[in-house]
């Protein structure tokens, strides 16, 4: 691979470390990135290195590289990704005011809208599923996010699977 040829290619490492991610081998992928930062500190590769960690179940750890980053470049990708992190750490506070704020720098960000739409269940299922209002306000959430980018087939089966309200109605 790119990285025998150029072992000090803080990309190759970076790419490689990308694709490792997308195989699932989460370990070697954190290997990658951190020899990626060591090379050259990216904050792409930050970026990404952080949603590695969420993906291995360390949201502490990827939520302080984000704020590092979001320190130096605020940007709707950076606060989805924290508001991911603080999902996946269970603080539903922090991820609606990272996912809001990503909101509120690209309204169209469906990533954003998205997320948030998964958190809102998220916190109904935490709450015994008695709050209507939450599961309501995510399925219209994923339907906007459906009139910005209607080629969203997964969201279209979250909105058909949670938002059957007429369950116990003929």
């Amino acid at each position: 691979h790119a990285t025998k040829l150029s072992p000090n290619s803080a990309s190759a490492w970076a790419n490689f470390a990308l694709a490792l991610d997308t195989d699932g081998q989460y370990a070697r992928a954190e290997s990658a990135y951190r020899k990626a930062l060591e090379l050259d500190d990216q904050p792409t590769t930050r970026l990404n290195f952080a949603n590695n960690l969420v993906a291995q179940n360390r949201p502490s750890e990827a939520i302080a590289i984000l704020a590092s980053v979001i320190a130096n470049d605020d940007s709707p990708l950076a606060q989805k990704r924290l508001g991911d992190a603080y999902a996946a750490d269970k603080d539903y506070d922090q991820a609606k005011a990272a996912y809001e704020k990503s909101i509120h720098l690209n309204p169209r960000y469906t990533g954003a809208i998205n997320g948030q739409a998964s958190l809102l269940i998220a916190r109904y299922r935490a709450g015994t599923q008695l709050d209507d209002s939450l599961r309501d306000d995510a399925v219209t959430l994923w339907k906007q996010s459906i009139v910005i980018d209607p080629n969203q087939p997964q969201v279209r089966q979250l909105i058909d699977a949670w938002g059957n309200t007429s369950l116990f109605k003929k």
